[in-house]
């Protein structure tokens, strides 16, 4: 009798500490300083806005902002669906096991 209060003593604190690590994971990620390298080292030619080569660096800028943003958003769907497919799968688990 005294394994089984034990047990489930338990399980709530780890899931607390799983639900803790992952706040504190999704608040790291989201407050990760982002450099634009591409756009620090194309400054010099969209300093001067005549000629040929701002608008080349202008286009190259603008394509792959367009590119980052479009990466983000299905890394985000792909990476949603991956983890909420093990969610789904341990708690099929867990529904199991009881």
């Amino acid at each position: 009798m005294a394994l089984n209060s034990v047990r489930t003593i338990r399980m709530p604190i780890y899931a607390i500490i799983c639900i803790v690590v992952l706040i504190i994971a999704a608040t790291i990620a989201l407050s990760w300083p982002r450099t634009d390298s591409l756009g620090t080292s194309l400054q010099p030619e969209l300093n001067e806005p005549t000629g040929d080569r701002f608008q080349i660096a202008n286009a190259i800028l603008m394509n792959y902002e367009e590119t980052r943003s479009n990466a983000a958003r299905w890394s985000g769907v792909y990476w949603g669906f991956t983890f909420t497919s093990a969610i789904f799968s341990a708690l099929a688990g867990f529904i199991l096991n009881i």
